[in-house]
């Protein structure tokens, strides 16, 4: 019975973690844009946003917008992440063998 329910667990995790892997927050166009950002801290914002611009990157307002679209959901995902491990750390520990 344990060891149905640890890989049920494991089930959810695997998906859960395609879930965030496939967020919009880190899609790989959306890292890059926000390297750049971090890496020019005393510029304008226009400035940056002209160089994101010419790698066809988000800008800093679409940055920002997705941010505030999509930040709660990728929070639930990890929330459940970390919910998952947790049960999967409780079912593999040796009290329960």
């Amino acid at each position: 019975m344990t060891e149905t329910k640890l890989q049920a667990l494991k089930q959810k995790l695997a998906a859960v973690n395609d879930r965030i892997d496939c967020h919009a927050l880190n899609a790989p166009s959306f890292k890059e844009a926000r390297d750049v950002v971090a890496q020019h801290p005393d510029a304008s914002r226009e400035e940056v946003d002209e160089t994101l611009s010419a790698r066809g990157l988000p800008s800093t307002a679409q940055q920002s917008k997705s941010l505030f679209l999509g930040l709660t959901s990728l929070a639930r995902l990890n929330r459940k992440r970390i919910g998952l491990e947790g049960r999967i750390a409780r079912l593999e520990s040796p009290v329960h063998e």
